[in-house]
């Protein structure tokens, strides 16, 4: 690239602020074909200096080091005119098409100042007035974005860029999550192409608009295509859809226990129906302990007409520490009583592979979520990314749209309402391949029906695996580090969409039930 000096290999710096961006870019095969490319890789983290990280990491052209993320967020909350600018980003998309999720935000937002008095009245009056103006136009959104670039463009990593002069910065967010928007701003200061690989499939209508703009973009669908144009004023022609990296697993053989070894583990009888219970994060429903309890005292009462237990996984932000304790200590203390109170309730409790970064999981979950997709009957949750992933199973799920009674009624994201309305996951439901209940005795009718039937709602499950799971189903990891690689060889028409690589992957039975697939 012009203005930057070539050092032996090409650089690419693979930016991971949590687990998420562990799991998708290092756990995956993005990081290994980048450096089968011949590319050099330097890992930035804020575990970059942790010795277990390095050791996971490290290897020939692989390199670690330490994003900077305590000077970032220093130097965000040092200005109040970058936090007003963020926060108006925050709400704001392109209002020509479906901008409601960002729309219900900003009313939780305003609902939280009436109750709270913050933040003040007229301060909200003023981010209305911004956001609607911004929602209006793209000339204004795109000069916002730029005006914020020139405004506060850190130089944070200065040190690494000129000793890895680096030719691409490959950040997983558009610049909306943690501190991307700095370093794609360093990157275009010293002369780097970026690279944004979007993380989570929500992640292109909940969190705001676009922080800083990137050269390229990596989308998981053609819907989440749609939207980055829509909603993010993205020109169709630098998005590459390239599937999802970490459901690759799920499509090429990763190992998965036999029922046997499965029930063993858990300590499951083999020979009951097993209702898995995938729980919400415990910011926004601290009350799932309150569906485990529901679930099981239906079984305990035969209320399913078979014999059954219940598999709990817990959200792994159950686990998030300040200053060194626990922040939902009490809910996992509820947990802790139904542990000893049904002994056919098992909990599922995510190992870490470090607590210095949130959400770090190890290797092994690969295997063990693999497992539980595979040999569960039923599926629970509360509009979880597991939706997409049990239907790659063909297991039944049932979404909650209820709220328990240790809701907040004072914070309107804890009201499930908000996100069955959300676009994103309206989508999901509208492919037929999942059940929504609004109560707790409509929760208990369904799961029984699933039970009982199966293969109700197949197609529906389908269509929902076709729309939602994206092109080169066990080699999205490969095919999303194969186009960046082209990126820098300027060799990029062999990864447009559509290309023949992985297209044999294109049809395929689902995994883990034989050549039918059958449940």
């Amino acid at each position: 690239m012009d203005g930057a000096e070539r050092n032996g290999h090409e650089t690419v710096f693979l930016v991971v602020h949590q687990g998420f961006g562990v799991r998708y870019l290092l756990r995956t095969d993005v990081l290994r074909t980048l450096v089968e490319s011949g590319l050099r890789v330097v890992i930035l983290s804020p575990n970059g200096g942790d010795p277990d990280f390095r050791r996971s990491f490290e290897a020939k052209n692989v390199h670690t080091e330490r994003f900077e993320t305590a000077k970032c967020e220093a130097y965000q909350n040092g200005s109040m005119v970058q936090k007003v600018m963020r926060t108006i980003r925050l709400y704001t998309l392109n209002g020509r098409y479906d901008t409601r999720t960002a729309d219900n935000y900003f009313r939780a937002l305003k609902e939280t100042a009436r109750r709270t008095g913050r933040p003040k009245p007229w301060k909200v009056a003023f981010l209305g007035a911004a956001i609607r103006v911004l929602k209006k136009s793209r000339r204004l959104r795109k000069g916002f974005v730029a005006l914020e670039d020139l405004l506060f463009t850190p130089d944070f990593h200065r040190k690494l860029f000129e000793k890895y002069r680096p030719s691409m910065v490959v950040v997983s967010s558009l610049g909306n999550l943690d501190f991307d928007r700095y370093i794609m701003r360093e990157a275009r200061r010293y002369g780097a192409m970026v690279t944004s690989v979007i993380l989570g499939m929500d992640n292109t209508s909940t969190k705001g608009y676009a922080g800083s703009r990137p050269d390229y973009v990596v989308a998981w669908t053609e819907n989440m295509k749609r939207e980055l144009v829509e909603l993010h004023d993205i020109d169709p022609g630098r998005i590459f859809v390239g599937g999802v990296a970490h459901f690759d697993y799920y499509f090429n053989g990763g190992t998965a226990w036999d029922r046997e070894t499965f029930c063993r583990r858990f300590g499951l009888d083999p020979s009951k129906k097993t209702i898995f219970f995938a729980t919400k994060s415990p910011n926004t429903c601290p009350w799932s302990d309150e569906v485990v309890e529901m679930v099981a005292g239906a079984i305990e009462r035969g209320y399913f007409g078979m014999p059954c237990q219940m598999l709990v996984r817990l959200h792994p932000l159950h686990w998030r520490q300040r200053n060194g304790q626990l922040v939902f200590k009490k809910v996992l203390d509820g947990y802790e009583r139904l542990r000893k109170k049904y002994p056919f309730v098992v909990f599922n409790d995510p190992e870490f592979d470090s607590r210095n970064i949130s959400h770090d999981l190890n290797d092994t979950e690969f295997c063990v979520l693999k497992s539980i997709l595979v040999h569960s009957d039923v599926m629970i949750n509360m509009f979880s990314t597991l939706t997409i992933e049990a239907s790659i199973f063909q297991l039944p799920t049932i979404n909650i749209c209820f709220n328990g009674e240790k809701r907040d009624p004072g914070n309107p994201l804890q009201d499930l309402v908000f996100d069955y309305n959300e676009s994103h996951n309206r989508r999901v439901m509208r492919s037929g391949g999942v059940r929504t209940v609004f109560s707790r005795e409509e929760l208990l009718e369904q799961t029984k029906r699933y039970l009982e039937e199966p293969r109700l709602d197949r197609e529906g499950r389908d269509r929902l695996r076709a729309e939602e799971c994206g092109p080169y189903p066990g080699c999205a990891g490969a095919a999303i580090g194969r186009f960046a690689a082209g990126l820098l060889k300027s060799e990029r028409s062999e990864y447009e969409e559509g290309a023949d690589y992985g297209r044999s992957r294109l049809h395929w039975k689902p995994p883990g039930r034989g050549a039918s697939g059958e449940r």
